[in-house]
């Protein structure tokens, strides 16, 4: 992919100019699931939620990084990796010991030399950061100690997966129909010093998102995209989970698509989790063959929010909301742990 046009997907997304959908809200959230807890971002707390009754999330637990907002969270094994920023978006990834589940205890902090941070994947002693409009890895076997280990210039979109030696990703932005970019990208990171690109596939059409949802051990990906029609008698978009093989990424083959009326929060190869088009509803959907959804659940959003990030784990979807409420003249953060079943009652 041409610097000039990484470049130009990268300022399409910080200024925003790519969202058709409703906006994300002004702050960081995010939210990882791990077992029995799930560890949320909010503002400059982050919160431990323990889900020994999942519709029920109960707050044991909390840590601060004042002055700073929480971004992304994934907790693998004994650790819960994050990042957090600063309003002039100095940005950090920091690492906690989960050895006390309820009392995260920060271990280190690296200070990136990037400021913006859309996603990031820690798996196999690694992590890899989507700073944009570059790859950075960042060696994690002396938890204490955390080091870069390498860097590549390529975009990648708001999530990443690894599968063996290569890390995937794919992204869909419109500013409008004159300036849109679409791609599917593998990076080849067994070696996580000299990261290369492996394939960049481009897929037909205009798209407002193309997000890699879901990645399984056979190739098979599941991605969320909004797919702008190319009829001129019935303008609009297309919104809903597309089903590709990319066992050969560089010619990913189509397996199925399922239309959805609403914004793609999260998926899987066997459920969809959305937001309805006013942006007021979350919904949990199951994905059957031929293109068939069943409704299994929903829930209202509370007044004024955003969905800001969701997961599928295990039978219930958990949605981090996000909202502002103007008090004494300050705007503070109103937020939410929401989780959908993904069975029927």
């Amino acid at each position: 992919m041409p610097k000039l046009l990484r470049l130009l997907a990268a300022l399409l997304v910080l200024s925003g100019l790519a969202a058709c959908q409703p906006p994300r809200p002004p702050v960081l959230s995010a939210s990882f699931v791990l077992g029995r807890y799930a560890y949320a971002g909010f503002g400059s707390q982050l919160r431990v939620y323990e889900l020994v009754q999942p519709e029920a999330p109960r707050l044991i637990g909390e840590v601060s990084d004042e002055g700073r907002l929480f971004g992304q969270a994934q907790a693998v094994g004994g650790w819960l990796y994050t990042v957090t920023a600063a309003l002039d978006g100095q940005t950090d990834f920091l690492i906690y010991s989960l050895e006390a589940p309820a009392q995260p205890r920060l271990v280190s902090r690296l200070p990136l030399a990037e400021t913006y941070l859309p996603a990031f994947l820690a798996a196999d002693g690694f992590a890899y950061l989507a700073t944009a409009p570059r790859l950075t890895i960042i060696n994690l076997h002396d938890p204490a100690r955390p080091e870069l280990a390498g860097q590549l210039d390529v975009m990648l979109g708001p999530r990443l997966h690894k599968l063996g030696g290569r890390l995937y990703s794919s992204y869909g932005y419109c500013g409008s129909r004159a300036v849109c970019l679409a791609r599917f990208v593998t990076v080849d990171v067994s070696d996580p010093a000299a990261p290369r690109l492996a394939s960049e596939y481009t897929p037909e059409g205009l798209y407002y998102g193309y997000t890699l949802e879901h990645l399984s051990a056979d190739g098979r990906a599941v991605l969320g995209v909004g797919a702008i029609r190319s009829t001129s008698d019935n303008p609009g978009v297309d919104y809903g989970v597309r089903g590709l093989d990319v066992r050969d990424p560089a010619r990913p083959a189509l397996t199925g698509t399922h239309l959805i009326d609403g914004y793609v929060r999260a998926a899987t190869d066997q459920y969809a989790v959305y937001l309805n088009l006013d942006g007021t509803r979350i919904a949990a959907a199951r994905l059957a063959a031929g293109g068939q959804t069943t409704l299994v659940s929903e829930a209202q959003l509370p007044e004024g929010h955003y969905t800001s990030e969701a997961v599928i784990a295990g039978e219930y979807a958990y949605i981090v909301t996000t909202g502002s409420e103007y008090v004494d003249q300050v705007y503070r953060q109103d937020n939410a742990l929401l989780a959908l079943p993904l069975t029927a009652p």
